[in-house]
């Protein structure tokens, strides 16, 4: 061991080189560490294996060493993923089941990364962004109840989590859709072409750790999105989603695991209304649903236009940087 006296010195030297790197021109050097001999070595140990790593410690943070950062380093948050997001943006239709598969992957993919690395930066995955349309189909929340069905169903089949059922309507125009039970919030809620669906797979732990924020952050990114075309979007108190002169024009549902989310929302774009009358959407009778044609007429964008507004306004709200993926699922 050394003297007391020379450990303090050499962390105190230690100290200044490591704040000078970083263009703290007047250190601090807390006072345990010169009043405390073992805090020193303990100093020593840290820097030591910092060096055999070939990192730098600036405020417990590894960054990449001198040499290597060149005259502009990227943001630590860059490097490890916090800042940025994968956009999945699949044109045309994709199956319910592939997309929630889609989901669940990335989900797993971010929930093992973590629990790997204590989930401790750098060793996190980007966030994600999946943006879908669905053929007609139907997704049954946690808290669906058999009365919101106003269309034939053997509820046995649905009954738990990860249950689905085809179903035909009779007649010849009988119309053709599936019926799923999955893992989020709400009750029942109807997806269809002309709808953008927004798959988010967020870890909230690197944004805030409160499903209720999480919920009204996505309400807000939609809310934006229609005041850009001039619709005057807002929420209603003990109501999620988001509305439109008393309409819900987006349905917003979400799961959680271990901080990383699932689901996301349903906007209405140009879509035919026709299928929500075979539910009580959402499980709210005495509110219509509406589409921002309804608002917009000849005037309504396409649903690809509405997309990169979304994107764009997503990010802003959850301070990020899209990183444009390509898709892996398949459309029709």
């Amino acid at each position: 061991w050394m003297p007391a006296r020379m450990l303090r010195a050499l962390a105190l030297l230690i100290a200044v080189a490591h704040s000078s790197a970083f263009g703290i021109v007047s250190p601090s050097i807390p006072r345990t560490w010169q009043a405390s001999p073992t805090a020193c070595q303990k100093m020593l140990s840290i820097s030591r294996t910092s060096a055999k790593r070939g990192h730098q410690l600036c405020m417990g943070s590894p960054v990449a060493p001198a040499s290597a950062q060149g005259t502009s380093p990227a943001p630590l948050a860059e490097e490890d993923g916090q800042r940025s997001c994968r956009v999945y943006n699949t044109p045309g239709l994709v199956d319910y089941p592939s997309a929630l598969q889609f989901q669940k992957d990335l989900q797993r993919e971010r929930i093992d990364h973590k629990v790997a690395h204590k989930g401790k930066p750098p060793f996190s995955l980007p966030d994600a962004l999946v943006l879908v349309e669905h053929p007609e189909v139907y997704t049954l929340g946690s808290s669906s109840e058999a009365s919101h069905i106003l269309f034939p169903l053997d509820q046995s089949q649905v009954a738990e989590v990860g249950g689905s059922i085809s179903v035909e309507e009779e007649g010849e125009d009988g119309a053709r859709f599936q019926v799923h039970r999955v893992q989020r919030g709400g009750k029942v809620t109807y997806h269809c072409p002309g709808q953008l669906v927004g798959y988010p797979i967020v870890d909230l732990a690197r944004h805030q750790q409160d499903i209720d924020w999480y919920l009204r952050s996505i309400e807000n990114v939609l809310i934006s999105v229609l005041d850009s075309y001039g619709v005057k979007a807002g929420t209603i108190d003990g109501l999620t989603g988001v509305w439109v002169d008393g309409k819900k024009i987006a349905a917003v549902g979400v799961g959680a695991s271990r901080w990383v989310t699932l689901h996301g929302w349903a906007l209405n774009i140009d879509n035919d209304m026709q299928g929500f009358k075979r539910i009580v959407p959402c499980g709210i009778a005495d509110r219509p649903v509406c589409c921002l044609k309804d608002f917009l007429c000849d005037d309504c964008p396409p649903v690809s236009e509405v997309r990169e507004k979304v994107t764009e306004a997503f990010m802003a709200a959850f301070d990020l940087d899209a990183v444009r993926m390509p898709s892996p699922l398949s459309s029709k």
